[in-house]
């Protein structure tokens, strides 16, 4: 038995082997994707290229590469590794039974070669691959592992001023969208921020942004471009954080603005209808002790809640979590927002209280579970077939 050989040097990825003990019959290489170097040059630069090609070659060892923190599916890893992973693997007749993709995506979903759309239903075009797939989300011990290090001071206000909390850091067409309508609703008088921080944006400028939208929702008749404009795009902020793991991991910014409102609206950073990933902007929320509206793939409430999550649906109709389309699916969600904002904050805030055995369990049962998901023996199951 073995640990695999790390080839990457990202090691707040690696969190899952300070809490696993992962041991192989066979040599195995890890990588962690991200999106920054080339797995070759990152071999090369730590003298481990030729053992690896040897390993690889000669000594059935497996390849595996992790995406367990990001919302992949199959394009992504394909058109990732098609020139290098991919290419070593046929120029060398390698099998590619010794190659593992590990993702927080099932494989119903990661094998779906559909598009993204935002407005219309989109059918599934599922293929097979010669290589595994395992399915795992390393955020939830991650963030677990996070808040633990961190020196949260868990006091708060037992009287909510504000009706909602509301925190984005990066920018997306979805929360450009969250921020229009709390302002055509007349809800900014909360908690919002909204960074707008453009961390590995595809979109030159907002001429460019603003292009796409308008091919996005062109057809959508309900669709108010001209408020997309004058509100979308406005910088919003209760804090500027300057680097991504500070706005992530601010439990104590986080936990400070929670106590001070009565719910929490999370927008997560994947709402494409093919895929399933909630990140640590729900688990902060669980962390938080907070009663949350979850905008992000369909189905995400049912998948934490397949977890032993509990959710809220005495008082939020939550249907809005089955509907596929995104655009449907937002409209619902920001229905029960305003429902919740006609009360004023005193009623609000003493209507919740109904919830908090539910926010009790799910900050418990967060922190009392090892979200391993059975990855080590996956891995070696998929070893001794």
């Amino acid at each position: 038995m073995a640990k695999p050989i790390i080839i990457d040097e990202l090691d707040y990825r690696h969190s899952v082997f300070r809490e696993y003990d992962l041991n192989f019959s066979k040599i195995t290489y890890w990588w962690s994707d991200s999106c920054e170097d080339n797995i070759f040059e990152r071999l090369k630069h730590n003298n481990l290229y030729k053992q690896f090609a040897k390993d690889m070659i000669l000594n059935d060892a497996y390849l595996i590469i992790d995406y367990s923190q990001d919302p992949v599916h199959i394009k992504d890893v394909e058109n990732s590794y098609k020139d290098t992973v991919f290419n070593f693997f046929k120029k060398y007749n390698i099998s590619w039974y010794r190659l593992i993709i590990i993702s927080p995506t099932p494989d119903r979903l990661f094998f779906d070669l559909a598009t993204d759309n935002y407005t219309h239903s989109i059918k599934p075009i599922t293929v097979k691959r010669p290589y595994k797939h395992i399915y795992y989300n390393n955020l939830l011990q991650y963030t677990k592992r996070c808040f633990e290090d961190s020196d949260l001071d868990l006091k708060t206000d037992d009287q909510p001023t504000k009706h909602f909390l509301f925190m984005s850091f990066r920018d997306s067409i979805p929360r450009m969208l969250i921020n229009t309508y709390f302002h055509t609703s007349s809800l900014t008088d909360n908690f919002i921020s909204h960074n707008r921080y453009r961390e590995q944006s595809i979109h030159s400028s907002d001429l460019e942004l603003l292009k796409l939208v308008q091919t996005i929702f062109k057809s959508t008749e309900d669709f108010d471009l001209k408020s997309f404009v004058k509100f979308g795009f406005q910088k919003q902020t209760l804090d500027d954080p300057r680097q991504k793991s500070i706005a992530t991991h601010s439990y104590d910014l986080h936990n400070f603005y929670s106590s001070k409102s009565c719910f929490e609206i999370v927008s997560e950073t994947c709402v494409a209808h093919n895929k399933l990933c909630v990140t640590e902007k729900t688990f902060k929320s669980i962390l938080s002790k907070n009663v949350f509206l979850l905008l992000g793939n369909p189905y995400s409430l049912n998948w934490l809640k397949s977890l032993g999550f509990k959710t809220f649906s005495d008082i939020i109709d939550e249907s809005y979590d089955t509907e596929e389309i995104f655009y449907n699916r937002f409209l619902m969600l920001f229905e029960e927002v305003k429902k919740l904002c006609t009360l004023d904050v005193t009623s609000l805030n003493k209507k919740l209280q109904s919830m908090n055995e539910i926010v009790e369990h799910n900050y418990n049962h967060f922190l009392t579970n090892t979200w391993d998901f059975n990855l080590s023996q996956s891995i070696q199951a998929h070893m001794d077939t």
